[in-house]
């Protein structure tokens, strides 16, 4: 079992939210050949029910939405969550506030075990600017 990196990540409702990430501890980088990924948002770490969003692998479109495998040998990946998907999710009371969720990407190997590589807050934001 190993311990996830902890990855805060701040995101505005009004853009898209790009992460890169590199599966692996140091020079070791975990090869993601047969592997499947997922990444998840909730109201907080272990929360009940479905997940306010929930990422799989896409294909080589690089402005689809999901997880992207940049470099399957070395473990590099970006999971991308487009602003329509941000703008969705539930704000805080006060409009003017950010409002904080958790996250976290699970890999499972194909022998069928499953870690969580990285995990954290998600804190949003309001954003300023607006679509006309």
């Amino acid at each position: 079992m190993i311990t996830p990196a902890y990855a805060p990540l701040r995101a505005d409702r009004n853009a898209d939210l790009p992460i890169s990430v590199a599966i692996g501890f140091g020079d070791d980088v975990l090869d993601l050949t047969g592997c499947d990924l997922e990444a998840q948002i909730r109201d907080y770490p272990n929360a009940p029910g479905a997940p306010r969003v929930s990422l799989g692998v896409v294909a080589d479109d690089a402005l689809a939405e999901g997880i992207h495998i940049v470099d399957v040998l070395r473990g590099e990946i970006e999971v991308l969550v487009r602003r329509t998907t941000l703008q969705a999710l539930p704000g805080d009371y006060d409009p003017a506030r950010p409002r904080r969720f958790a996250w976290d990407l699970r890999v499972t190997y194909p022998d069928g075990l499953s870690e969580i590589y990285v995990a954290g807050p998600l804190i949003l934001h309001p954003g300023v600017t607006r679509d006309a």
